[in-house]
């Protein structure tokens, strides 16, 4: 129902770019890619229609997720795309191809926090332990000590430099 009010909103010139973001995830929940293209194609491709399609189609898991998504993940420099297809992958029990999109979303953007410690939980559950250990490290330089992320990251360190030694 709300993909309907959306589309009426669009149609109707009320093409906000809150509309347009809400129309691209809905697009992406349906697996309705050639939709959600006009959109991100009329606004120039802006990253963020594109991470609210890949993240619809993430949610309810659409097989086209990687045939639309695909020759965006390379140019997206955020990381963000490639996290997502990450994700993805995970999620469809595909490990291997996952950790090399956690390690892909990493590179393009090793300053981002979600990417770092995506990608030491990738290492880790791979059973990289020292690798992970290095990249939790990492994580904790960049995670305020107020924020609960920053007591799972340190949970996990020291477990892991306990069970290294």
């Amino acid at each position: 129902m709300a993909l309907l009010y959306y589309e009426m909103l669009l149609n109707a010139g009320v093409a906000t770019e809150k509309v347009k973001n809400n129309l691209c995830y809905l697009y992406g929940k349906r697996g309705a890619w050639f939709e959600a293209k006009k959109i991100i194609e009329s606004e120039k491709y802006i990253s963020k229609l594109l991470y609210a399609y890949a993240y619809g189609a993430l949610e309810t898991n659409q097989d086209n997720f990687m045939q639309s998504l695909g020759q965006y993940i390379l140019l997206d420099k955020s990381g963000r795309l490639a996290l997502l297809s990450a994700a993805y992958y995970e999620k469809r029990g595909d490990f291997p191809r996952a950790l090399t999109y956690y390690r892909l979303a990493y590179q393009k953007n090793p300053s981002d926090l979600y990417n770092l410690f995506a990608y030491a939980r990738a290492l880790d559950i791979s059973k990289h332990y020292k690798e992970a250990l290095k990249y939790y490290k990492e994580a904790l330089r960049h995670t305020n000590k107020n924020k609960e992320l920053y007591s799972i990251i340190k949970k996990r360190a020291a477990q892991l430099t306990e069970a290294i030694l």
